[in-house]
């Protein structure tokens, strides 16, 4: 691989970082502040954008492991998310704005599991894990972008700029993606097969690397109930917090990303490079472990600074699982060519898990208050370490992040390259 192609992942996973589930913190602050919706209807809107992404996201990893044409999904569906983000301001009707959720959400089912595929084509399965480490790194970098414009911007009165740098960068993802060339990706090992498995049946594959493997199993549950009690702690805060801030109250879940993401950078970095030796397992433990911890915390968080000192460790937990969730798919799914839609399945269950979370969130604040909303997400969230820890055993974990599958030929050798 020369280096300028993962030049280019990096960039393509900054640009892209925002597209899906990463724009729900501001349009949950967009839409109580300036739009002056009740939380009920928040609630519908947040689990529209994360039940259009259950939707989505297994045919997606299905998709991605029999398309010739990555690049060009991944850009479709950038600028389809773009234009989404810019009508939202324009439309603040509720059935618009599901509708455009809805798009949102079904675009950030494709994105990471398209970079990732073309991750592990372009670098091989030896420079996978640091790959990815790195390529986490800059999804945060761009993710620290959004919440410094926007939470500048609405602090100077501007609630929009959140949607239009948003757009820009989604717009920026599709040229990026399109830069790389066609010949740069290896399609047989970018759904993680060989040659030994080509032209087996795909059926038969994914019924044994997913449904028939009890630790996948085991981590697909343990990552639905994860983002269960994940996804909704943020904008819960931040609504919590902005009260009736209006437009400025954006600028503390800005404050909130910004210190979580920039100690997300390093925790990807070392991930990536240290999997092998410390091994996946105990990182996921680590990883889920942290966030019963943060819930209680925020139970009793009442003012900005108090939030930005609990959001270290979102960097520890959510840090560290955007690393180990491509490495532990690639690790289950090792040889078998079904590594995309592996991804799509546990990806699945984290909509699934996410949607749960955004739906009762929002109801429980609604009748007993933010205190007793976050304690019961933290007794939720303490349930998925011990799924790993129960589950999770066995010799999966043995050299777990050296992806041992036989190299295709020389990149870009005639039917198994991307189009």
């Amino acid at each position: 691989m020369s280096r300028p192609y993962a030049a280019r992942l990096n960039l393509l996973n900054l640009l892209a970082s925002d597209i899906g589930q990463n724009l729900a913190p501001f349009l949950a602050v967009y839409l109580l502040s300036l739009g002056h919706w009740g939380l009920p209807l928040i609630g519908i809107a947040l689990t529209t954008l994360t039940a259009s992404t259950v939707l989505a996201q297994t045919p997606a990893g299905y998709l991605l492991d029999r398309t010739r044409y990555k690049r060009q999904w991944l850009a479709f569906v950038a600028v389809a998310s773009g234009l989404s983000s810019l009508a939202i301001p324009l439309y603040p009707n509720f059935y618009v704005v599901c509708f455009l959720a809805a798009v949102i959400g079904a675009a950030g089912a494709l994105i990471q599991p398209a970079i990732a595929a073309l991750t592990l084509g372009i670098v091989g399965p030896e420079r996978f894990s640091a790959q990815t480490g790195s390529n986490q790194a800059f999804n945060h970098v761009g993710c620290i972008l959004l919440a410094v414009v926007a939470g500048g911007a609405s602090y100077f009165g501007s609630g929009v700029a959140v949607f239009h740098i948003a757009a820009i960068l989604a717009f920026g993802a599709a040229i990026c993606v399109m830069s790389i060339p066609s010949n740069a990706v290896d399609h047989v090992v970018a759904r993680g097969g060989t040659r030994r498995t080509e032209g087996r049946s795909h059926r038969s594959a994914i019924i044994n690397a997913t449904l028939l493997n009890r630790p996948f199993m085991f981590f697909t549950l343990s990552v639905l109930v994860f983002h269960m009690a994940n996804n909704a702690m943020l904008p819960l805060i931040g609504d919590r917090l902005s009260g009736d801030a209006g437009v400025k109250s954006i600028s503390i879940i800005s404050s909130c990303v910004i210190v979580a993401q920039l100690a997300m950078i390093p925790v990807s970095y070392v991930v990536g490079a240290k999997s092998a030796s410390w091994g996946l397992r105990p990182l996921l433990l680590v990883a889920f472990g942290v966030l019963p911890i943060r819930g209680v915390l925020f139970a009793f968080t009442t003012t900005t600074s108090m939030a930005l000192a609990v959001e270290v460790l979102d960097a520890l937990g959510a840090g560290m699982f955007g690393v180990l969730f491509f490495l532990v798919v690639a690790k289950l799914t090792e040889g078998t060519g079904t590594f995309n839609f592996g991804q799509g399945f546990v990806k699945t269950a984290q909509g699934i898990g996410s949607s749960l979370s955004t739906l009762i969130a929002y109801d429980l604040a609604g009748d007993y208050g933010y205190f007793a909303t976050f304690l019961v997400f933290s007794a939720i969230a303490a349930v998925a370490p011990v799924l790993v820890a129960v589950g999770m055993r066995g010799s999966w974990q043995r050299k777990p992040t050296v992806i041992t599958m036989t190299p295709a030929p020389k990149y870009g050798s005639g039917s198994v390259v991307d189009n």
